[in-house]
């Protein structure tokens, strides 16, 4: 992921960089222990210019507030690499 990673989680919540990012999911594993969260991509589309690509797809969770939902991400390509830059989640099923 870059530096500058943003995130928005299922409840809304928006997180920005690595740093903010690991707190994050510390504060998360301690307060849901066992939560597991799969996401699988339906779409993957990249630019013309192979520059910037956009996924979308669906998560679901176990032990957690949600069961999952829909999600779309970002991806900026790095040198040789792709690296996420944001993501957005949103929890639809309970």
């Amino acid at each position: 992921m870059l530096a500058d990673y943003s995130i928005v989680t299922g409840r809304g919540q928006h997180v920005q960089g690595k740093d903010s990012l690991r707190a994050f999911w510390q504060e998360t594993f301690k307060s849901m222990p066992g939560v597991i969260y799969t996401r699988t991509p339906v779409s993957i589309v990249i630019s013309s210019n192979d520059s910037l690509a956009w996924e979308t797809g669906y998560w679901i969770a176990e032990h957690s507030y949600s069961k999952g939902g829909n999600y779309s991400a970002m991806w900026r390509k790095s040198g040789d690499s792709w690296k996420l830059a944001s993501e957005l989640f949103v929890a639809l099923k309970n």
